[in-house]
């Protein structure tokens, strides 16, 4: 049984990439607890096992002290 190779695609530079953002934690203000990472324009959630992506601006209860928090 011969394996055919799968033909590499090359990407042709047209320059330099526009610099991404980096993403800053969003964290509770009474607790430091984790409550996002954003990238952007919006924010990654990871809660329970799934992961979110929502838009800005955020509003939401901590889940460690219960202290409302917002982006």
């Amino acid at each position: 049984m011969a394996f055919s190779t799968v033909p590499t695609v090359s990407r042709r530079s047209t320059g330099p990439l526009p610099p991404s953002p980096a993403p800053s934690e969003w964290r509770c203000l009474e607790c430091g607890k984790l409550l996002g990472v954003r990238h952007g324009a919006h924010l990654h959630i990871r809660l329970q096992g799934n992961c979110y992506i929502v838009s800005l601006p955020v509003e939401a209860a901590c889940r460690g002290c219960g202290a409302f928090n917002r982006t």
